[in-house]
């Protein structure tokens, strides 16, 4: 079993409730999946920086950061793994619309969330409900899932430079 890398995180992902207990997710363009808005860490930017503007431009909202949910380590993902930070959010406005990486931006109970909400995103709210001091858990996928992964993204990343994009 891989062990928890000690390196900084290179994404982060946030979660925000509104005042009826939903939970804002995205329907990503690229696999159709519905996720929490979040995204790489730029040169230079801080994981609270990458976390405002990651959702400002997948959702078009403004946010402040609250505290710390976790960090999830996904060593079967593209590019030797993702670390990704996860925040507890709070919207303080809409600043435009969502960008191109959302095909959809909606609320969602927990209890309806959408079948194509992979499990560990469903780990994360779990995590952000219960509260507490920040969690560390290693996420991996089955063999498969995994090469699948692989293959997707590198045909994300052929399209992308195709189309000049990200």
């Amino acid at each position: 079993m891989p062990t928890f890398p000690t390196r900084p995180p290179n994404s982060v992902q946030v979660v925000l409730w509104d005042g009826d207990g939903r939970v804002l997710l995205q329907k990503r363009e690229d696999f159709r999946l519905w996720s929490l808005p979040g995204g790489g860490i730029e040169s230079g930017e801080t994981p609270e920086d990458a976390a405002v503007r990651e959702v400002r431009e997948e959702t078009g909202l403004a946010i402040t950061v609250e505290r710390c949910v976790g960090f999830y380590w996904r060593p079967d993902l593209p590019g030797g793994g993702a670390l990704i930070q996860v925040y507890l959010g709070r919207v303080v406005g809409k600043v435009g619309e969502s960008g191109w990486e959302s095909v959809a931006v909606d609320w969602f109970p927990l209890d309806k969330l959408p079948r194509s909400v992979p499990g560990w995103t469903r780990t994360v709210l779990t995590d952000a409900v219960v509260g507490g001091a920040p969690v560390r858990r290693i996420q991996r996928l089955p063999l498969w899932k995994a090469w699948l992964v692989r293959l997707l993204y590198a045909l994300r990343s052929l399209r992308n430079r195709l189309m000049r994009r990200g």
